[in-house]
């Protein structure tokens, strides 16, 4: 039997920074101050892209036209375009104001001539999260040859942290790692003082909770990888489960302030420097008992990691819809986009 007790899911937008966009800057500057050990946070990401080989381009063609697509988060370069070429050579250097480790970087590789006549046709890419680049610059997919080089702190006169070397493209759904090419980058994330900071991009406009989440859902993609790897990991970690009962008591979740636009209702409502906390959905007992065993006469001793998750949040979909918690869902949704349409 497993119980929990008295829990919250809690959607808030504060200061203009919703928390769980918050959460995940805030851990990766943990991890990257505890390398940096007092140095100033870095500011600038260098980001050069040499060349690339074996480029795959579409089945109805024998050659490409590629160029590269650089994003970091809101901000996107990308460079000239190489003609008639599977191993093109660019020589460029894309720079970035960057100071957030929580970012995450991908580099993706397209054809100018796409077959079908639209712009550009997808040939490859790969994608880090930029706080690998303090603490570990080989966590991430690369070759690993005499080519690959790091640099740790202290490594370098100008304190940049990075690495260079080849590393290798795969489809939007990261299969075929390495089959769709290879690609020569150099890194290089370092402080500079401010008044010498190259890069003109200035966001345009803050962004609402629901589009920070939106964000976060994009970069999160880009971590991950591939659904069907992270599938295959659930379903062979070494455990396997016979739960008799799953029980949730006293369950609160707040949602208004992912629908109220760019201030969440505690912050508008703010009065004598106290706080009003949001309306929220109660789920008092929800008890799910026949989704965490084995089917009965199958022979097997329980079920897998990735089964309980999947059970768990299709009973909690279950429970939701009958016990009438949708429709006091949708109001607080209503409330909190018509608020904030009124207030922003």
């Amino acid at each position: 039997h497993i119980e929990i007790t008295d829990a919250m899911v809690n959607f808030q937008m504060y200061d203009g920074k919703f928390n769980i966009n918050e959460f995940t800057r805030l851990l990766a500057v943990g991890e990257a101050e505890s390398v940096l050990k007092g140095d100033p946070f870095p500011n600038q990401l260098t980001c050069e892209i040499i060349r690339a080989k074996n480029l795959k381009p579409h089945r109805l063609k024998k050659s490409c036209d590629p160029y590269v697509v650089v994003r970091v988060r809101r901000n996107v370069k990308n460079t000239g375009t190489q003609n008639e070429t599977r191993n093109p050579m660019w020589k460029e250097k894309l720079i970035f104001n960057l100071d957030d480790p929580s970012v995450v970087m991908e580099i993706a590789v397209y054809d100018r001539d796409a077959p079908d006549g639209s712009q550009r046709a997808f040939l490859g890419h790969w994608a880090m999260t930029t706080k690998y680049l303090i603490y570990n610059p080989t966590f991430t997919f690369h070759v690993d040859n005499k080519d690959f080089k790091t640099y740790y702190r202290g490594d370098r006169e100008d304190g940049a942290l990075g690495f260079e070397g080849w590393v290798p493209l795969a489809s939007k759904g990261w299969e075929e790692v390495g089959d769709r090419g290879h690609i020569q980058i150099r890194l290089l994330w370092q402080h500079v003082d401010p008044s010498e900071l190259t890069d003109t991009f200035v966001e345009r406009r803050k962004y609402t909770a629901l589009e920070q989440l939106t964000q976060q859902s994009q970069e999160d993609k880009l971590r991950f990888g591939a659904w069907s790897r992270l599938r295959h990991w659930l379903n062979h970690e070494p455990f396997c489960y016979d739960v008799q009962r799953f029980t949730v008591r006293r369950t609160r979740f707040y949602l208004q302030d992912l629908f109220r636009g760019y201030k969440g209702k505690p912050e508008m409502l703010r009065k004598n420097d106290k706080l009003y906390q949001c309306d929220y959905v109660p789920i008092n007992f929800l008890e799910i008992t026949d989704r965490f065993r084995p089917k009965p006469g199958s022979g097997d001793i329980g079920i897998t990691t990735y089964h309980v998750f999947v059970n768990f949040f299709l009973g909690l979909v279950f429970k939701f819809l009958r016990g009438g918690k949708l429709g006091k869902a949708f109001a607080q949704i209503m409330a909190g986009g018509v608020f904030g349409m009124g207030i922003n």
